[in-house]
């Protein structure tokens, strides 16, 4: 083989090589980062507008009805998906209509409130306990004197056990239903970390009643907060590059961040192909990043449909109806499986650099075929 022909052979594999490496990168799959919306305990269904009655409780006690409302409140609009009425609308409207919240005492007195208030959704209920049980005695600790000894004294000793518990409910005032009903009852000790607290100095660090009950409203709070609210976690979708000019186009948009372009894109691919499932799969990932939700789930469903066969598209799924990020589970034949794909891509390998090989002789042989005596090579294609 003459030195040109040995270059050329070369630069043929170089490029071989070079597309194979190209090949890998672009696969045709793109990851996604988005907020995936983790969906609530209860069935929230049609319900947007709130308001928060006052709970009944007594009034003495250290954390009243009114105060765990005011709690609730704080939390269920920190998760910024219900429209909260202001409290102190909410009172006005009420008097207006000479409605006591005393009054909401079952689900069709709370329908009723709702819609004088214009509601979706209407949250009320009672305090069922709300104490803190003090467990005093004495204890015989031993203590240092100013002269080097010891001597044993009796100091004084207590333990704080307090409970909170609450029944609360959501209706929704449209369909006249229950949607969420919570009753728990939180519980703590103090010393948390101790069996209990001896001395007056340890006793005097020891949180009030009021503080200790006010914790445990909160955590109650907190928890039924969770239960009504959807929440978003991070998460990964997958989006396909697909075969058409339209997915393909709004592939390509998609991860340039252009959601609403991409969406126009995968709706053309829809209109041209309804069975494509790629144009579904990523229209339903573009929804999802938009956080229009309810169209997402049924472009997910539509590319089940389509392509129930196709991993990512059901990784998506299934991470759009748990919530979050679907992890697959490894694949079966474990070393040996992927020992086996990568001995498959060094046989394509080996079959790529074999054929410009044969190119590479092809036209060696052409070449010395052709060469006249006395005259230049003339190049014939092989």
């Amino acid at each position: 083989m003459r030195p040109g022909v040995c270059g050329r052979f070369v630069a043929q594999v170089r490029i071989v090589l070079a597309a194979l490496i190209l090949c890998a990168g672009c696969r045709g799959i793109a990851k996604v980062e988005l907020q995936a919306r983790v969906n609530p305990k209860h069935d929230i269904t049609g319900i947007q507008k709130i308001a928060i009655l006052d709970l009944e409780s007594d009034p003495t006690l250290p954390v009243t009805g009114q105060q765990f409302a005011n709690k609730l409140a704080a939390e269920v609009i920190s998760d910024h998906h219900y429209e909260v009425f202001e409290r102190s609308q909410r009172d006005k409207v009420l008097a207006e209509w000479a409605f006591q919240q005393s009054a909401v005492v079952d689900e069709a007195s709370a329908i009723r409130a709702g819609k004088l208030l214009g509601v979706d959704g209407l949250i009320f209920g009672k305090v069922d306990t709300c104490a803190v049980e003090r467990v005093e005695g004495t204890h015989v600790v031993t203590r240092p004197t100013f002269n080097g000894h010891y001597q044993k004294v009796t100091e004084p000793t207590l333990t704080k056990n307090g409970n909170f518990g609450v029944t609360v409910r959501m209706v929704n005032v449209q369909s006249g239903q229950v949607a969420a009903t919570f009753s728990k009852t939180a519980s703590a000790t103090e010393p948390s970390l101790l069996p209990l607290a001896i001395g007056a100095v340890a006793i005097a660090r020891l949180p009030s009643d009021e503080a200790l009950l006010a914790r445990l409203a909160d955590d109650l709070a907190r928890k039924f907060a969770a239960e009504i609210s959807p929440r978003f976690v991070p998460a990964t979708r997958y989006i396909l590059k697909g075969r058409d000019e339209h997915t393909r186009r709004g592939f390509h948009q998609a991860r340039g961040g252009a959601w609403d372009l991409a969406a126009e894109s995968f709706h053309a691919a829809l209109k041209a192909n309804p069975d494509n499932g790629p144009a579904h799969n990523n229209l339903a990932v573009a929804y999802e990043k938009l956080r229009r939700y309810p169209e997402a789930k049924q472009e997910y469903h539509e590319a089940m449909k389509v392509a129930w066969d196709h991993r990512k598209i059901r990784a998506n799924m299934k991470g759009f109806t748990e919530g979050g990020e679907y992890r697959e589970p490894p694949e079966a034949g474990g070393f040996w499986q992927k020992a086996g794909r990568f001995l498959t891509v060094i046989t394509g390998l080996s079959a790529l650099i074999g054929d410009a090989a044969m190119d590479a002789k092809g036209t060696a042989d052409a070449l010395k075929d052709n060469k006249r005596p006395g005259g230049d090579a003339q190049y014939v294609p092989p």
